[in-house]
């Protein structure tokens, strides 16, 4: 009851107090230089900070009096044990996926395409059929050689019968000898080259460009369409030179895909050897495995690198602390030497900081418990329960209760 009372007693007393704009009129603020205004502003955030710490004084005695605890009731909240453990700060470069390399898939032999099978964009793997020529000329030639074969087969057979008998001369035996051979030699010739007319795929890969058509001709040594080889797929980025000592070759770093919402991890190398002039920045090449199908050539990557460590510092969560209204910053700790335990204010300064976590500097000692889920619920003095964060409801475990 003493504790209502009170309330209702600065409530009255704040309600008592002259207004700035009735005691002085807006025009009076209105017609202050920079220099008065500040003081003014100084002097208001003096009062706030004097009522602040008056207010907790009295909430201090008032819980040692035992008074304040009959009338308030417990906040369930969750704690974190305050301890030293190591910040890595990261710096996020925006790159782009590219295949390792670039392979020409060639045909050796002059042929129209009459089949192919592949479009831009097809995933391909080595030894795929991807195109058939049109052998009819080699079906031609083929055809006139074993004619021809046939009847240089045959004299040589009658050449041998007859050296084999002393007949004949031996210059007409090695003659026919050498035309049968020859012919063989042809044949075979022919053969592979009918076997080209059917071009595979040399490595696995997505093709990337194609260069000819169905109904085109297909020359030899000139691509009929390129395979991206993404065995290894690399990250590559251009970094500001004043991270130069940040990152080194053999580094393992961050990779995530926005698009895909998905990260891995992969290891530096390749740095460049020179600094842009135009951007000043250099490159750096990051080999990733392909641990995710959609990941293509030319996607959007951020490659995350450590360009600050701090070891044996004391680290929070960044969206545990709460300001107040003259801007100093603070979280809330449990005092468990209090009966039940109650949540303190404690002021800190902070340090570097990254998207979730921030270095305490200065307030916080190994050894503290802060609480976590339920810190912006309770107020300095406040009575609490603390209790496992498993016990709470799905839609409670959030800091931001």
């Amino acid at each position: 009851m003493k504790y209502l009372n009170f309330i209702a007693l600065v409530v009255f007393f704040l309600s008592c107090q002259p207004n700035a704009n009735e005691e002085s009129g807006t025009s009076d603020i209105n017609s202050m230089d920079v220099a008065q205004l500040k003081a003014l502003l100084n002097e208001k955030k003096s009062q706030v900070q004097g009522m602040e710490a008056e207010i907790d004084s009295i909430n201090k005695r008032l819980e040692d009096l035992g008074q304040s605890m009959g009338t308030r009731k417990e906040v369930q909240v969750t704690v974190l044990p305050i301890k030293n453990e190591t910040f890595k700060h990261y710096i996020s470069i925006q790159g782009s996926l590219q295949a390792d390399d670039v392979i020409a898939i060639n045909s050796e032999v002059n042929g129209r395409v009459v089949e192919f099978n592949i479009e831009e964009g097809d995933y391909i793997k080595q030894g795929d059929l991807v195109a058939v020529l049109d052998m009819e000329s080699l079906n031609k030639q083929m055809a006139e050689i074993e004619k021809s074969y046939e009847l240089a087969k045959d004299v040589f057979e009658r050449q041998k019968r007859l050296w084999d008998q002393e007949i004949g001369s031996e210059v007409q035996y090695l003659q026919a000898k050498n035309e049968k051979e020859r012919l063989e030699k042809s044949i075979e010739t022919l053969e592979y080259q009918k076997s080209q007319g059917n071009v595979y795929a040399p490595v696995s890969g997505i093709v990337d460009e194609i260069y000819v058509h169905l109904g085109e001709i297909a020359s030899p040594g000139a691509p009929i369409a390129n395979i991206l080889d993404v065995r290894r797929l690399i990250a590559k980025a251009d970094v500001p030179e004043n991270y130069l000592g940040s990152v080194q070759t053999g580094d393992v770093v961050d990779v995530y895909y926005p698009s895909l919402d998905f990260e891995s991890s992969g290891r530096v190398v390749l740095i460049g050897n020179k600094i842009d002039a135009a951007n000043r920045t250099f490159k750096v090449e990051v080999v990733v495995p392909r641990s995710n199908k959609n990941l293509k050539p030319n996607l959007l990557t951020e490659i995350k690198i450590n360009d600050k460590t701090e070891e044996d510092v004391v680290v929070i969560p960044i969206n545990v602390i709460q300001q107040e209204i003259n801007g100093k910053e603070y979280v809330m700790i449990a005092d468990t030497t209090a009966s039940p335990p109650v949540a303190r204010k404690a002021y800190i300064e902070r340090g570097d900081s990254s998207s979730d976590e921030v270095v305490v500097e200065s307030g916080l000692t190994p050894g503290m418990k802060m609480i976590h889920i339920g810190s912006r619920t309770v107020g300095n003095g406040d009575p609490i329960k603390i209790i496992d964060q498993a016990a709470l409801p799905d839609n409670e475990n959030t800091t931001d209760r």
